[in-house]
């Protein structure tokens, strides 16, 4: 059974879509407040009330298994007198972490079927994740239920090359529970004691060209007739980012146009699919709340993507998902997680370089010495020589310039026996240029030093051939590049 279920998880996936009538049933309740149920053959039973004041409800279905998932079929039901799929639904945001999906987003009678069937790419659900989740506008009233009808999930013991491997969760509706555990939440918004988010926040955007940053467009004038006066805006996210996680009056934010504030909150490669908890609070009080992060967005608006910016969006979450690695923070939730893609494999001979990047002059006319270099990729990319300083009283005379514009030496060590260049903040489609570092002797230049960031990655993956991160900076200069037309 198990070798046939590979074979036509397709043919399965197009019996769901013409045979599955099942649709979820909703009935009056009481005046005023009414209940959203959240149903499905593999959790319990997870229950929200809403009023009129309601717009929307987010129901989510989390799974988690020691093995890894290699298939999953289904239908979602729904009332659609009640709710209406939001307009930001996409077959990626459905199922965001399933692979190879086959989503029906348009049948009648309130249903979505699903199927997602990858052997060859187990999915990794050890730790606790979303399984599916989708949002719906509320459109009517009344009690009513959102059903996930499971069909089929197929975990695997191995690598799920081979069949050998596979164990059923649910098949055929026999469900065994002993594999997994899985729950449901139901979050209706707003939420009861708060106000839509929306009525401050227009949109999303992201920053992508230098620090990656999830931008918030503000209403200069709230909807609601909120006294801008009497707000302030409080940003949470990763503890580190101290210099993000903070509380601005609402009319202080950055004026972006004549009825938008902006606020960019900058995020570490490793940091893209951590939650931004944003809270507006009226005289103190909280009123509303959102939380979001780089990877919701990038998932939200890639279907929508033309073919350059959607590549972009891929290499950058690539590129945050091996920095998660090398860096070793925030594993359990990969950044990449929820799209499909596969980092072509890269070696320090594939990266050419320009003539003369790399070539060390003498500087002991001014008392260094070349000591190492080295690219920083956290908050932003910067670019770093370091020197050593052999003779004090001749590095007295020396003077340093970026492309042009006079820099300054800072100190590499506490005794400032050491010095460093650095050319911080490079924006992802300039990971390639070189930087022309010159040095001087009074008036007289006494060399020139061309690097790049590129230049760093070469070197690094001739240390490491293997290593998957610094293919993964390369791969997402070369789709900005792409992108910005660079």
């Amino acid at each position: 059974m198990r070798a046939m279920k590979r074979t036509v998880s397709v043919l399965l996936s197009l019996m769901l879509v013409l045979g599955m009538m099942a649709i979820g049933m909703s009935a009056v309740g009481a005046a005023g407040t009414n209940t959203i149920t959240a149903k499905s053959t593999i959790t319990s039973d997870a229950s929200q009330t809403y009023t009129s004041d309601s717009k929307q409800v987010t129901v989510t279905y989390y799974f988690q298994s020691a093995k890894k998932l290699i298939n999953a079929e289904g239908v979602l039901t729904y009332d659609p007198a009640v709710l209406k799929p939001a307009a930001t639904t996409t077959e990626q945001s459905l199922v965001p972490y399933l692979r190879n999906i086959t989503v029906n987003l348009g049948l009648s009678g309130g249903r979505i079927t699903f199927n997602a069937s990858d052997p060859q790419n187990p999915v990794d659900f050890t730790t606790k994740d979303v399984f599916l989740t989708i949002t719906f506008d509320i459109i009517g009233t009344g009690d009513t239920t959102v059903n996930m009808d499971i069909d089929t999930i197929t975990v695997t013991n191995t690598d799920g090359k081979t069949r050998a491997g596979d164990l059923d969760v649910v098949y055929d509706g026999v469900v065994d529970n002993t594999l997994f555990t899985a729950d449901a939440t139901v979050q209706v918004t707003p939420e009861e004691g708060l106000v839509a988010f929306s009525n401050f926040l227009d949109k999303y955007r992201s920053t992508l060209d230098g620090k990656v940053s999830l931008a918030y467009m503000f209403y200069k004038t709230p909807k609601g007739n909120f006294d801008p006066s009497t707000l302030s805006v409080k940003f949470s996210g990763p503890e580190e980012l101290t210099d993000m996680n903070k509380t601005i009056p609402y009319t202080q934010l950055h004026s972006y146009s004549t009825s938008r504030y902006r606020h960019e909150y900058q995020m570490y490669s490793a940091m893209f699919s951590q939650p931004i908890t944003c809270e507006i609070l009226q005289n103190g009080k909280v009123i509303a709340r959102e939380t979001y992060s780089i990877e919701k967005y990038v998932l939200d608006n890639i279907g929508s993507a033309n073919e350059k910016l959607a590549t972009l969006y891929k290499a950058l979450l690539n590129f945050g998902a091996k920095a998660q690695v090398q860096f070793n923070k925030f594993t359990d939730a990969p950044a990449d997680r929820g799209i499909d893609y596969t980092m072509p494999l890269i070696t320090a001979n594939d990266i050419v370089l320009p003539s003369g990047v790399g070539t060390k002059p003498d500087l002991s006319a001014i008392g260094l010495n070349f000591y190492k270099e080295s690219g920083s990729y956290l908050a932003a990319t910067d670019l770093k020589v370091v020197y050593k300083v052999t003779d004090s009283t001749k590095f007295k005379n020396a003077s340093v310039a970026v492309d042009g514009t006079a820099t300054t030496m800072t100190n590499y060590n506490t005794a400032g026996t050491y010095k460093q260049v650095t050319v911080d903040t490079i924006a992802s489609p300039l990971l390639d240029k070189v930087f022309e570092i010159q040095f001087k002797n009074g008036s007289t230049t006494v060399g020139t030093y061309k690097t790049s960031i590129l230049a760093q990655l070469k070197s690094k993956l001739a240390e490491e051939p293997d290593n998957q991160f610094y293919m993964a900076v390369y791969w997402y200069n070369q789709a900005a590049n792409d992108y910005f037309g660079l």
